[in-house]
């Protein structure tokens, strides 16, 4: 490993007294989907390993990569409009800030990873002040031809010049599954607070670390993931950078997610929820998210747990049943790659995505095709690897092919 990769110190609160907690062995970007022309490249893989800082409670990637590399050297298929049940969330997400009255009539708005534009696209109703920034330059084109002014970048110093000669402060900020991709969190919040207006709301949702570590739902870890957000993390922050945190809300996304409120407003308008965070607090540290040998019998209860599927998935694979997995997210590929399956066990993934079909999972190259092809299979082993969507997509397998068996991720 080259000791210039390795983070030595917590990206919030720059403690050196770090330590590893979780290991999923060597990755890639689990956002990497490989087109037929590139086959035969060998794309760039990384220890994955989760650490955690004592002192702000910080829970980061080890392995530092690069952000470019990330989001453009293949081209980036996610998109927020992806499915039905994302579309219903986003949808959800507008509601819950209109009903809250944090966006009124002509005001600024930035959404910081606004991908194609889907949610960004719903303040028009109240205003044309609207600015996205997105990473990829895939979705920065996508959301442009749909008239969604986007700049492409990062959340730096040159993003935000670019930013700024359009507004210099914005009565709202939204950032969805993109400030846990920040390389340097401290620096990136400091940069989104130095945009704030004065009363405005910065509003940013996340994967909950809590409901990741109970639920052993641990393919939410990847590269492009670097932190790992707690309540607790999130009071941290606050202190750290001057900022306050006012409020959360757990939601049913990715499993659970967590939407985080903060403001520069020290007025009585916007009431804070004092109690309520606390309270998020104390059932965190009851749980153990904080505990380092927690942490060792985690790593044991997973490894266990990939023992007992491969064994299932092998005595299947034995008895002339061909594998297949459904769902090409992000999360397949570290579950896929964490247990060493690829395209000689898997036949082959399937999605719903047009960004996605026809291409290869990472590493393990296994061929992305329409959910329709099950229904030849005479012998099919389902592993759906979207799991947060488990139900629903099985219900959707078995009216292709009643005969399919589950194994469950």
């Amino acid at each position: 490993m080259d000791k210039n990769k390795i983070r030595n110190n917590c990206n919030v609160c720059g403690n050196k007294n770090i330590i590893d907690i979780i290991n999923l062995g060597n990755q890639p970007f689990a956002d990497t989907f490989i087109p037929k022309s590139r086959l035969d490249e060998h794309e760039d893989i990384y220890p994955l390993i989760c650490q955690l800082c004592k002192k702000c409670k910080n829970i980061q990637l080890k392995y530092k990569t690069d952000p470019n590399k990330r989001y453009n050297d293949f081209e980036y298929s996610y998109t927020s409009s992806n499915s039905n049940f994302a579309t219903n969330h986003w949808n959800e997400y507008f509601n819950t800030i209109e009903k809250k009255k944090y966006i009124q009539k002509n005001y600024k708005v930035l959404e910081i990873g606004s991908n194609d534009g889907y949610l960004l696209n719903h303040f028009k109703k109240y205003t044309n002040n609207i600015v996205g920034l997105d990473a990829s330059k895939k979705m920065t084109l996508l959301a442009n031809k749909k008239n969604i002014f986007t700049i492409n970048g990062l959340m730096d110093q040159n993003s935000k010049n670019k930013i700024t000669t359009y507004y210099n402060k914005f009565d709202l900020i939204i950032a969805n599954n993109v400030i846990n991709h920040m390389d340097e969190l401290k620096i990136s919040i400091k940069m989104i607070k130095s945009l704030l207006s004065s009363k405005g709301v910065f509003v940013f949702e996340q994967p909950y670390w809590l409901d990741t570590i109970k639920t052993i739902k641990y393919d939410q870890i990847y590269h492009e993931h670097i932190t790992y957000f707690t309540v607790s993390l999130a009071k941290s922050i606050a202190k750290i950078i001057n900022i306050k945190f006012f409020d959360f809300e757990i939601v049913n996304y990715h499993g659970k997610s967590i939407r985080f409120y903060f403001t520069l407003n020290t007025n009585k308008d916007l009431i804070t929820q004092k109690n309520k965070i606390q309270k998020q607090i104390f059932l965190e540290r009851k749980k153990n998210l904080f505990n380092v040998s927690f942490y060792n019998n985690f790593q044991k209860k997973i490894i266990n747990h990939r023992n007992i599927i491969l064994e299932k998935i092998l005595n299947y694979k034995n008895k002339g049943y061909n594998i297949i997995a459904v769902g090409a997210a992000a999360k397949s590929n570290t579950w896929l790659n964490f247990h060493n399956l690829d395209s000689n066990i898997i036949k082959y993934i399937t999605d719903k995505s047009l960004n996605k079909k026809n291409k290869f999972t990472p590493k393990s190259r296994i061929k992305i095709v329409d959910d329709i092809i099950i229904k030849k299979e005479k012998k099919p082993v389902i592993i759906i690897l979207t799991w947060n969507i488990y139900e629903i997509l099985k219900k959707k397998i078995l009216k292709i092919n009643k005969n399919s068996k589950f194994i469950k991720a």
